[in-house]
């Protein structure tokens, strides 16, 4: 079973670079037998793709288009490949985890055909975020190339997940596992809605969390959380150890 963690990479920005070469690394970790997958313009730097090559599970796909926010949906074109069993688009200036890897198993366990996770108590109030599902392309790969070949996407922020929720979310609804504590979203027909049995270190060490190239929270509201909380505005990495303490 081939698996693509799928990540669109583009622009200069140091967080998002450095962050694709963490997530790399993070995958071999985390993420063993997977592909990563990164769907890259023409402005990202020459030492960025060679580092990204070092990685034997690495795959790099040049996409002539426009570095604009349309650009982020480019992950989604991993779930139009034949050769893909099960897709997971990210982010790339967030970073892989031992937690979402056991959510992961657990969707795969679960049989359905398509995860959500929303894991931030007030920054993913989406129905799908765009950076943290994951789906089965043999039942959902069509529907996707369907529907990215006839929406007119806009040039604005929240344009990946527009897409997501008007025009895949209505398909998927009833088939889904869903990670969510804290969003109160009807679950659809068949769908289960659950918590991950693998708790944070801190409330904002979440999938999902945006970071910059030194691993310090982008928001200024989770900086606040996690001086609160910790002490310090760096994010935690639950490497597994016993205790699960001093892991910065």
């Amino acid at each position: 079973m081939k698996q693509v963690i799928s990540f669109s990479l583009y622009g200069n920005e140091m967080r998002f670079l450095v962050g694709a070469i963490k997530n790399a690394e993070l995958a071999q970790r985390f993420f063993p037998g997977f592909t990563v997958r990164y769907y890259y313009g023409k402005s990202v730097p020459k030492w960025v793709l060679s580092t990204l090559l070092v990685f034997p599970h690495v795959e790099l796909i040049k996409v002539a288009e426009n570095e604009d926010s349309i650009a982020r949906a480019w992950r989604f074109m991993a779930c139009l490949d034949p050769d893909v069993d099960v897709v997971l688009s990210r982010d790339v200036d967030a970073r892989l985890s031992l937690r979402e890897a056991e959510a992961h198993q657990e969707f795969l366990d679960s049989g359905y055909g398509f995860h959500i996770i929303r894991d931030h108590p007030t920054g993913h109030n989406y129905l799908i975020s765009a950076g943290m599902f994951a789906m089965r392309n043999a039942k959902y790969g069509l529907l996707m190339a369907q529907e990215l070949s006839t929406h007119s996407f806009r040039d604005e922020y929240t344009a990946d997940q527009n897409f997501l929720a008007t025009r895949i979310y209505p398909a998927v609804a009833g088939d889904c596992l869903i990670h969510d504590p804290y969003y109160n979203f009807k679950v659809e027909g068949g769908s289960s809605k659950t918590e991950i049995k693998r708790k944070p270190l801190a409330t904002l060490c979440h999938i999902g969390c945006a970071l910059d190239e030194n691993d310090v929270y982008i928001y200024q509201a989770d900086r606040d959380v996690s001086v609160a909380e910790s002490g310090h505005v760096t994010y935690m990495y639950d490497w597994g150890n016993d205790g699960r303490t001093n892991n910065r």
